[in-house]
């Protein structure tokens, strides 16, 4: 990959990492204001509650940064 093309995916990165913390700042503030039987209600979506739908985002969150940070030490990934 040529330098201007790195650039344009590094910028493409950032403006991901900025769009979901924004997205994640909006869910969260907005669960804050939920009380604890809204927050862990059974809900008819694919993950059944509000609650559960953070814990799915936090652990997939942890895989990729987990994925990440092997990439950069040059460990493999599943190791």
């Amino acid at each position: 990959m040529s330098h201007p093309e790195q650039r344009g995916m590094i910028q493409h990165f950032i403006q991901m990492a900025y769009a979901y913390a924004w997205a994640n700042h909006r869910l969260l503030r907005v669960c804050g204001e939920l009380d604890h039987g809204e927050f862990v209600a059974t809900r008819t979506i694919f993950i059944p509650s509000i609650k559960a739908t953070l814990n799915h985002l936090v652990t997939v969150d942890w895989f990729y940064v987990d994925a990440l940070e092997r990439a950069l030490a040059g460990r493999p990934l599943g190791a």
